[in-house]
């Protein structure tokens, strides 16, 4: 449940990302609006997958020693990225927004799915696994389209009681950093559950589990793939 809430506020800051950055960059950058067509192309694309390859290598990387690392990586991915998120809505300079600011926030930030992902299946039993995947999706995707309705309600009244249209910038800020913050204290409330386990236990159970899939035939005591033997049980 906590990871299911955690992902949600997630979801809520890429959705504000996705749905009012090209209304910040027409409005503060209005002459920059072709550059702002191709180049954002390539930074979502090249930062959303360094970001989400990394995070998923260095997520298993790090639960080899850390049965906590795959909710630590999230949380950090949201802390960590703030601060470029800042830059992305605060410079003045078009070039050091866009690739200063919004590139490494998607570096940073984007890192967190796969593990949160990885972190669910490892709680559940496998014959539910699905349907909670299913649940997630859905949970997380209504929650995120409400935050864009919420802010675009929000923008109109700003624009309608005499704020500047640049007001967006500070709309799209304030609407990341309460979805990043409240996401990262979310997710470190989870890793709180993750049951422990000193390194060599972890590597045992990843044997195990590496034996069973070379030999399907074979008997093993504990059963690799169910939420009880998992290392996640949140």
């Amino acid at each position: 449940v906590i990871i299911f809430l955690a992902s949600s506020l997630r979801f809520c800051g890429g959705y504000a990302i996705a749905g009012y950055l090209p209304t910040f960059y027409s409005t503060v950058f209005p002459s920059y609006t072709t550059e702002y067509s191709y180049v954002n192309a390539y930074v979502v694309s090249a930062g959303g997958f360094l970001s989400s390859w990394l995070g998923g290598l260095l997520a298993d990387k790090w639960h080899a020693f850390e049965p906590k690392a795959r909710l630590y990586l999230p949380a950090l991915g949201c802390f960590v990225s703030l601060p470029f998120m800042a830059i992305c809505c605060l410079a003045p300079n078009f070039y050091i927004s866009i690739f200063l600011g919004l590139f490494l926030e998607y570096l940073f930030a984007e890192s967190w799915f796969g593990a949160a992902i990885a972190s669910l299946q490892s709680s559940l039993e496998p014959e539910c696994r699905a349907l909670a995947i299913a649940c997630f999706t859905l949970i997380a995707t209504f929650f995120g389209s409400l935050t864009s309705y919420i802010i675009g309600v929000v923008y109109e009244l700003l624009l309608s009681n005499g704020s500047a249209a640049k007001v967006i910038q500070w709309v799209v800020l304030w609407s990341v950093v309460a979805s990043y913050v409240s996401a990262g204290l979310m997710f470190l409330l989870a890793s709180q559950y993750v049951n422990g386990g000193d390194p060599s236990s972890i590597k045992q159970a990843a044997d195990e589990r590496k034996s069973l899939l070379q030999n399907p035939g074979g008997t093993s005591t504990k059963n690799p793939l169910c939420g009880a033997g998992g290392d996640d049980d949140v």
